[in-house]
């Protein structure tokens, strides 16, 4: 083949390739993706089982917004909540409408939009944490025109509870609290949590999980019955003291023991153990101040006939006597306040009126009666306080009085206003008291259990509308008479006159 030839063959194999490219251009179409942009799902929500849930994303497409192209899948991976499946399908659709009944945990979620000709997936993920209705969490005693109600912020998450208002409608329990309230309480005996409502007509021993009066076994048993001595009615001076395996009960005048792990399962109590050495009942104020461990369950009280104190040292027995406090008048006084606290190992505290001067003072000392302090209380409407706590964290003295929260400083002896609620009345005033630092090894939340219990509880409400104004605020009350800092707030209630955390 000549060099004419090879060129000639050359050229026309670059025009048939060139024209094949052509043609092959035109075969085939480019185009962006249909891209999926999910929106309006938060990171995370929060419900009880059996709570319906709906989410509504907002979706833009890129090229075509027609939804039959796409498949729409709602699921959560595991292992979570204590359920092992994988990467499980719980809805299908563009928007979530489901009633999660999911046993309690924190489940990892996400929505999964699936292109249909592509197979190309888009997703947003989630998380969703699920609680129990009624078993854990705070539990709140409101009065509702005059009548008792138990309402309750559900726990779902550390720092997420739900409210729910009347929990024993909500759970349909058979227990109809009769009379005004006067307290909540929660007590440890027999290894498990038992919850208590005193109102001034009965106490209620309420059965967990479901608060129902007969329930495996159990049965529903009214306070008056526990109290030594024949069966008694009317509940409106009492207060309680339940503890980790102690309870003391205080009504009409005459103070109760019980000590279940002594005293076996018929949990009645000993008393009243304001009883002096000649077997002689003398009176006393309703305050009174226990250490509330079981093995050393002391109380101390104040003797209003002979204007002293007396102790009684738990255990066995009814007797108690006179603890000695050198350098401590009371021969005037009337007890106002007194609370054992934790603070700096375990101190007494307590308030008193001078009758002769109408003026106040608060005494610190230990439960064998070693004075640590006595000062005057001089500090702003102090005469018109009706609500008292210790500060377990610093020490302070708390009280409410006209609206207003004042800190008493036990070292600079000082008195600051903290927070002024206005218009709205005080109802609650308390850092809660939690079983789980008497002995942890019990009980599964103890580290949140001990951050819990450092919190201020204030709960108010408005005076023109006490049946749903009522809000329980929570605070961490810092060092050198720092302001508060807001944690978390609720409202929606009653008036709110008791405050307790159902541990677990």
């Amino acid at each position: 083949m000549n060099k004419a030839t090879k060129k000639t063959g050359i050229i026309c194999l670059l025009i048939y390739l060139f024209s094949s490219c052509q043609k092959d251009l035109g075969n085939y179409s480019y185009s962006d993706l249909n891209e999926v942009t999910i929106a309006a799902i938060d990171s995370s929500y929060s419900a009880l089982s059996g709570d319906r849930i709906t989410i509504s994303p907002q979706l833009s497409y890129a090229q075509n917004s027609d939804t039959s192209l796409f498949t729409y899948e709602w699921l959560y991976y595991g292992p979570t909540g204590g359920q092992n499946s994988v990467d499980s399908v719980v809805h299908t659709g563009i928007v979530l409408d489901k009633v999660f009944d999911f046993e309690a945990g924190s489940y990892n979620m996400y929505y999964r939009i699936t292109e249909k000709s592509t197979g190309i997936i888009y997703t947003k993920f989630f998380n969703l944490a699920i609680g129990d209705l009624g078993y854990e969490g705070w539990l709140l005693l409101s009065d509702v025109n005059g009548r008792s109600r138990l309402d309750m912020l559900n726990y779902v998450s550390d720092e997420t509870f739900i409210p729910q208002v009347d929990i024993l409608s909500a759970m349909q329990s058979n227990v109809s609290l009769a009379g005004s309230p006067i307290s909540v309480n929660l007590g440890f005996h027999h290894y498990l949590q038992q919850l208590y409502v005193i109102t001034s007509e009965e106490g209620y021993h309420l059965l967990q999980p479901s608060y129902e009066t007969n329930i495996s076994g159990y049965l529903y048993l009214p306070l008056s019955l526990l109290i030594t001595g024949s069966a008694q009615r009317g509940f409106a001076d009492a207060r309680a003291n339940m503890n980790f395996f102690t309870d003391y009960i205080y009504t009409n005048g005459g103070l109760y023991y019980r000590n279940p792990a002594y005293q076996g399962t018929v949990m009645r109590t000993v008393g009243p153990v304001n009883t002096n050495a000649a077997n002689n009942r003398f009176s006393i104020s309703p305050f009174f101040a226990t250490t509330g461990v079981y093995d050393n369950a002391q109380t101390v009280m104040f003797n209003q006939d002979e204007k002293r104190m007396y102790r009684y040292q738990g255990l066995w027995g009814i007797i108690s006597s006179p603890l000695i406090i050198d350098g401590l008048d009371m021969q005037h006084d009337d007890l106002i306040f007194m609370d054992y606290s934790t603070y700096n190992s375990g101190y007494v505290f307590a308030v008193f009126k001078d009758t002769r001067t109408n003026s106040y003072h608060l005494a610190q000392f230990t439960m064998n009666g070693t004075l640590a302090l006595s000062a005057l209380l001089d500090g702003p409407d102090i005469a018109d306080a009706d609500l008292f706590t210790i500060d377990p964290n610093w020490g302070y003295l708390l009280y409410a009085a006209n609206g207003k929260i004042y800190e008493y400083d036990l070292g600079t002896r000082r008195t600051a206003l903290m927070q002024d609620y206005g218009e709205r009345k005080i109802s609650y005033l308390a850092f809660p008291k939690m079983l789980s630092p008497l002995n942890p090894s019990y009980f599964v939340g103890t580290d949140r259990y001990a951050r819990y219990s450092r919190r201020l509880i204030v709960c108010t409400y408005e005076e023109s509308n006490p049946e749903r104004s009522g809000a329980v605020q929570f605070y961490t009350v810092p060092t050198l008479n720092r302001p508060f800092v807001a944690v978390d707030r609720y409202e929606g209630f009653g008036k709110i006159v008791s405050v307790v955390y159902n541990e677990k």
